[in-house]
């Protein structure tokens, strides 16, 4: 009998875990624990067995109890939820004690039946670290772009148009304008002078942070670990650093891809398949079930990509006369994707 394994759900939260455990056949046993350290020890002399493979969803605790529970000689497995099952009645009769006892059913048809699981890769400490900064400076040009709409939307509620003197928006000139009609220079209210000067220095702290970000990811490149990937990454025109490093913290190590397949599928740019009767539809939208922040950067390269080939501009061209241009950009994403994979591969 010891040697069979002990299967443990756990539905983790900032302060507490509530543990659902038990082997096959075996009456279910409940815990709940703080979320720390010592809350993960005490789960594991109360379970008290050698084998056990302990199963928690990916989630804003990140992988800190995943190297707890492997502290405790588990095996640990981090669940995807996007790739949990759940049905239309247990979604709205949701309770911690029942979420945990799914994690180990699920992670129990696995390890007994064999059932398909997906499970995270946890990189390693180091990667997770550079990780942060490229997702904190895709977080701040996003808010750059954001702020830089909501000063245009509230010129535009007063009906402040820009001089014709100034051709574009945010060159010096440009800004030197606003910041003359948020001094009241201007037909500008009161209360919305305000609320633009607030906006400028905004921008004016994000720009400076963008610079220290940018900084920080130019010496990221430099890092032996990562310098000979994008190096070979960056050859190919409208791929720039913030892109190739972005995708290669999110991919981790580019050799775990068995296939292309399985990258696109990682990045989330495989399409929705629906087969029923004699109804197939393999072409519906894509996934969208890998990383945010690589489609992300893919999509905004693709387009700069398109720019600088001739040959993929004939390409995309045909392609969106038969499926769209949405669908012609994302085809032309998951083709760059797997560009950037081999490169980073050989690398």
């Amino acid at each position: 009998m010891d040697d069979k394994v002990t299967y443990v759900g756990l539905d983790v939260h900032a302060e507490t875990t509530v543990a659902s455990w038990g082997r096959p056949h075996e009456a279910i046993q409940r815990l709940e624990i703080p979320t720390t350290r010592e809350g993960f020890q005490l789960l594991n002399r109360r379970i008290g067995r050698k084998r056990i493979w302990g199963a928690y969803e990916a989630s804003s605790c990140g992988f800190i109890p995943y190297e707890w529970l492997r502290d405790t000689k588990w095996r640990a497995s981090v669940i995807p939820p996007t790739h949990l099952k759940r049905s239309a009645k247990s979604r709205k009769n949701k309770a911690d004690a029942k979420d945990a006892d799914m994690l180990r059913e699920h992670v129990m048809a696995h390890g007994e039946l064999g059932t398909e699981m997906a499970e995270v890769v946890v990189p390693d400490a180091e990667l997770r670290d550079d990780r942060e900064l490229t997702r904190q400076r895709l977080q701040r040009g996003g808010r750059t772009s954001a702020v830089k709409a909501e000063v245009l939307q509230l010129l535009r509620r007063h009906g402040v148009e820009r001089p014709p003197e100034l051709k574009s928006n945010w060159t010096k000139q440009h800004v030197a304008w606003l910041r003359g009609l948020a001094s009241g220079k201007g037909a500008l209210p009161p209360m919305s002078r305000l609320v633009l000067a607030g906006k400028l220095r905004e921008l004016e702290f994000l720009e400076a942070e963008t610079q220290v970000l940018d900084e920080a990811v130019e010496a990221l490149a430099r890092k032996p670990r990562y310098e000979a990937a994008l190096r070979r990454m960056r050859r190919h025109k409208g791929v720039g650093l913030l892109t190739a490093a972005v995708l290669l913290m999110e991919m981790g190590d580019p050799r775990r891809f068995a296939n292309r397949k399985k990258l696109a599928s990682f990045f989330g740019l495989t399409p929705i398949r629906h087969d029923s009767g004699k109804k197939v539809d393999r072409l519906g939208h894509i996934t969208r079930m890998g990383s945010p922040h690589a489609r992300k950067v893919l999509n905004q390269s693709a387009w700069a990509f398109l720019r600088s080939h001739d040959r993929w501009k004939a390409w995309f061209k045909q392609v969106a006369a038969r499926r769209g241009k949405m669908r012609a950009i994302v085809a032309l994403m998951r083709k760059l994707s797997i560009i950037l994979w081999h490169e980073a591969a050989a690398a």
